[in-house]
């Protein structure tokens, strides 16, 4: 009798079976991990607004009203990949009259799975916030 070469159905499916629940395990994972890349990537962006704004009022003694003023084409600004999906769209809110301001990052697309860890925002005195996906401000913004 003659031996045949190959593969049987069942071992076959034995090993889908096992490359699938790999991938299932993995791929949450996965997602979390591209979270929070893209939030250290609104966060960058954040501080980089905050910068700005901190050089134009050593130079003129008051914040820049309007994101010209900054340097920017337009403000609200938006965080993208390099596929040119936007992750987070920035803004600035003016306060007093450019005595201070605060900068928002608010996911937008994906990222807005993204409960525990929503809102960033940054204010003129460097304080730091997060406004969690049900609205409520926590301080510390641990999770950025």
């Amino acid at each position: 009798m003659k031996r045949m070469n190959g593969f049987t159905l069942v071992e076959l499916m034995i090993t889908v079976a096992c490359i699938a629940i790999l991938a299932a395990l993995a791929f949450p994972s996965y997602s979390e991990y591209m979270r929070r890349a893209r939030r250290t990537d609104a966060k960058n962006a954040v501080l980089e607004v905050a910068g700005r704004q901190e050089r134009f009022y050593s130079i003129h003694n008051r914040y820049a009203k309007t994101a010209a003023e900054l340097g920017y084409a337009a403000l609200p600004a938006v965080v993208q990949s390099s596929g040119g999906s936007s992750y987070y769209q920035l803004s600035v809110d003016f306060i007093d009259d450019a005595k201070s301001y605060s900068v928002k990052a608010v996911p937008q697309g994906s990222q807005t799975k993204d409960l525990k860890c929503y809102t960033y925002v940054l204010a003129h005195t460097g304080a730091q916030s997060n406004v969690d996906g049900g609205g409520s401000r926590l301080t510390g913004a641990s999770c950025w």
